[in-house]
């Protein structure tokens, strides 16, 4: 399959993890028939572990569903939901238009041998089943988001934190769970940042360039006040104490 995006996990700084990527795929010149490809397809015989089309679900028997995903009503009438496995399983919502919007992935390389996988057992079935109208050709593959996590290396104090942003005027908000959410701006784009006790939340990138930037704000933001925002418990001292008593008798 054609690579149509670019994007490089190598451009990324070492520490930072993908979570999840969302991207919008387009299949140029054809007309599909869900009705068909629904009727078709046996999830337990495929690499699929559910399909979804209008209030019809087929579910693989050994491939654990989301219960929330499970339970879910499809509302679209001109589209199909597809949980496909690549590397490993990615949503795909396949649309009539042939527009494909796929959540979940961990990689680029997930969204191809997802799409692949998906674009071979519907080949091996069309010529017998009518399920489609023209070629599966990816036309373009565009990153909508990008979501990923860095760990610390350390316990944050975030009442502590909160406060020096304060000092610093800047802006910040403690969600219900008591985590710290930061907007970066960037070119026409707002990232969010959201900084647990021991890691960081980047959501909203969408190329290497995005994540870069943001993780140096908050990297260099973290390092600057580090000296001050270490959490010590009184387990944390209890513990180390012992250990030196350990090592001195």
């Amino acid at each position: 399959m054609e690579k149509l995006c670019s994007f490089d996990v190598n451009k990324i700084p070492k520490r930072v993890n993908i979570a999840t990527m969302t991207l919008h795929c387009k299949i140029k010149d054809i007309e599909i028939n869900f009705s068909n490809i629904f009727d078709t397809i046996e999830p337990e015989k495929e690499n699929i572990g559910y399909m979804e089309f209008r209030d019809k679900i087929k579910r693989h028997p050994d491939v654990k569903i989301q219960k929330t995903r499970s339970k879910k009503k499809s509302t679209f009438q001109n589209s199909m939901s597809i949980y496909v496995l690549g590397i490993k399983y990615v949503h795909v919502n396949f649309f009539r238009n042939g527009t494909i919007h796929i959540t979940g992935a961990k990689s680029i390389d997930d969204v191809y041998a997802s799409i692949g996988n998906m674009f071979s057992r519907l080949e091996r079935s069309n010529v017998d089943n009518n399920l489609y109208v023209g070629d599966l050709v990816l036309d373009s593959i565009k990153i909508s988001m990008i979501n990923v996590n860095v760990a610390l290396d350390y316990t944050l104090n975030k009442s502590l934190f909160k406060k020096i942003l304060y000092e610093r005027n800047i802006e910040c908000l403690y969600n219900k769970t008591q985590n710290i959410s930061l907007k970066y701006p960037v070119k026409d784009n707002v990232i969010t940042i959201i900084i647990h006790m021991s890691s960081i939340i980047i959501s909203r990138c969408r190329n290497e360039e995005e994540i870069t930037m943001s993780y140096n704000f908050v990297k260099n933001l973290l390092d600057s006040t580090r000296r001050d925002i270490f959490y010590i418990s009184v387990e944390d001292i209890c513990e180390k104490n012992d250990r030196i008593r350990q090592l001195i008798m």
